[in-house]
C-alpha cells in the first residue's frame, strides 16, 4: 500500500508542479502577467512538496502517529513562514516586500519537508517490515481511492465555488463574506482535529469486528466536537457584529444574517459527527461519493 501511494502520488505531485510552473512561464511570456506568473511559479515548487508531505503523513496516519501531520505539516511549516515572513519584511529592499514573501513561502515548504522526511527515514524502518504482499492490492486500493479523489474535487467546488459566485454577481460582498465564513469556519477545527486519528482507529476497530467499540468511538468524538465548537457556535450566532468587529475592526460595517446562517450550518455539521470518515472506516467510499 506504501508503495503504491509512492508510485501514483509521486508522480502526480511531480506533473502538477511540472503543470503549474509551465503555465506560469507561459503567462510570464504570453501574457506579460508578472505577479500572477511569478506567484503561480513559487507556488509549483510548494505544492509539490505538500502532496509529498501529505503521503508522508498519511502513512504515519495508518499507523495512528499524528505527529507528522499536526507538528511538521501544521505547525512548523506556518511557523517557519512567518519567521522567514518577518525576516524578508526586515532584509528586503523596499518595493520588493511581495517577493520576499513567496521566497519565506518557499523556503518554509521546503525546510519543513526536509525536517519531515528525516523523521521518516528515523520511525518508519519500525513500522514497514519485509513480509508477503497480497497479490493485486494496488488495484484494491486504487479502486477503493479513486471516488475519494472525486471527493477531494468536489470538496474544493464547495468549498470556493461560493466566493467564485459573489465574485461574479455581487463583487462588492466578496470580502465581507469571506470574513464571515474565516469566523464560521472556526466551528470545524474540532471535526477536522479529531477526524484524522477517529479514521484509522475506526479503520482498525472495523477490521477485528469490533463494532460495538465503533459507536462508542463515535458517540465520544462527535460529543467532543460539538465541546469545542458549542461556545464559538453561541458568540458568533447571538453576537455576530461584535464578533466581526472585534476580530476585524471596530469600523467593520454589520454583517449579521450571513454570519448566523454561516455559524448554523457549521454547527449543525459538528451535530452529525464525523460520517464521512466513518464511511472510509467501512470501505463505503463510493457511497461517500
Amino acid at each position: 500500500m506504501v508503495h503504491t501511494a509512492y508510485v501514483v502520488g509521486g508522480p502526480a505531485a511531480l506533473l502538477v508542479a511540472l503543470a503549474l510552473g509551465v503555465f506560469a512561464l507561459v503567462l510570464l511570456t504570453s501574457f506579460q502577467a508578472q505577479v500572477f506568473g511569478i506567484t503561480l511559479l513559487f507556488f509549483s515548487v510548494a505544492v509539490g512538496l505538500s502532496v509529498f508531505a501529505g503521503i508522508l503523513a498519511a502513512i504515519f496516519q495508518g499507523y495512528e502517529d499524528v505527529i507528522p501531520n499536526a507538528f511538521y505539516n501544521q505547525v512548523l511549516n506556518p511557523l517557519l513562514f512567518i519567521v522567514f515572513l518577518i525576516a524578508a519584511a526586515l532584509v528586503a529592499p523596499r518595493g520588493d516586500t511581495y517577493l520576499g514573501v513567496l521566497i519565506a513561502y518557499v523556503v518554509a515548504a521546503i525546510l519543513s519537508f526536509l525536517m519531515l522526511v528525516l523523521y521518516a527515514r528515523s520511525r518508519l524502518p519500525r513500522h514497514l517490515a519485509e513480509g508477503p504482499r497480497e497479490p493485486g492490492v494496488s488495484r484494491k486500493l486504487l479502486i477503493f481511492a479513486a471516488p475519494l479523489f472525486l471527493v477531494g474535487i468536489l470538496g474544493y467546488v464547495t468549498n470556493n465555488g461560493d466566493t467564485l459566485i459573489l465574485g461574479a454577481y455581487a463583487r462588492g460582498s466578496v470580502g465581507f463574506y469571506t470574513a464571515d465564513l474565516s469566523l464560521a469556519r472556526l466551528l470545524q477545527v474540532g471535526i477536522g482535529s479529531l477526524g484524522y486519528i477517529f479514521l484509522p482507529v475506526t479503520a482498525r476497530l472495523v477490521r477485528a469486528g469490533d463494532r460495538g467499540a465503533v459507536r462508542i468511538t463515535y458517540a465520544t468524538a462527535t460529543k467532543w466536537m460539538v465541546l469545542t465548537s458549542l461556545p464559538l457556535f453561541l458568540v458568533f450566532f447571538f453576537f455576530p457584529n461584535e464578533s466581526l468587529q472585534f476580530v476585524y475592526s471596530a469600523a467593520f460595517p454589520p454583517s449579521a444574517v450571513p454570519l448566523q446562517l454561516l455559524v448554523f450550518g457549521a454547527f449543525f455539521s459538528t451535530l452529525v459527527g464525523p460520517a464521512s470518515m466513518a464511511q472510509v472506516a467501512y470501505g463505503q467510499t463510493r457511497l461517500l461519493f
